[in-house]
């Protein structure tokens, strides 16, 4: 009886231990999946952006203006590059 019982415990422990991996599994996955969206979020932020600058640089007259507008362009485009390597590194 008493052989049973240590059994059924033992077999308990083990699907618990199951459930347990399986849950950290999915918690892990959820985590990755959220940084990826954060990520994916400032990716379309960025491409917004990019839209809008090189819509006004189509209208600048002023060099000065230009070589702003130019500038931002850049360093908006590299943010957007950042963001999708992490986006990617959180993917695998």
């Amino acid at each position: 009886r008493w052989t049973t019982y240590l059994n059924k415990k033992e077999e308990l422990e083990q699907q618990l231990q199951s459930i347990d991996e399986i849950s950290l599994r999915t918690g892990l996955i959820g985590g990755f999946l959220m940084k990826v969206k954060q990520y994916a979020s400032q990716v379309d932020k960025g491409v917004m952006k990019l839209k809008s600058l090189s819509s006004n640089l189509q209208n600048v007259s002023d060099e000065k203006e230009r070589n702003r507008i130019t500038s931002e362009i850049v360093r908006t485009d590299a943010d957007v590059l950042s963001s999708l390597r992490k986006m990617e590194m959180y993917r695998h």
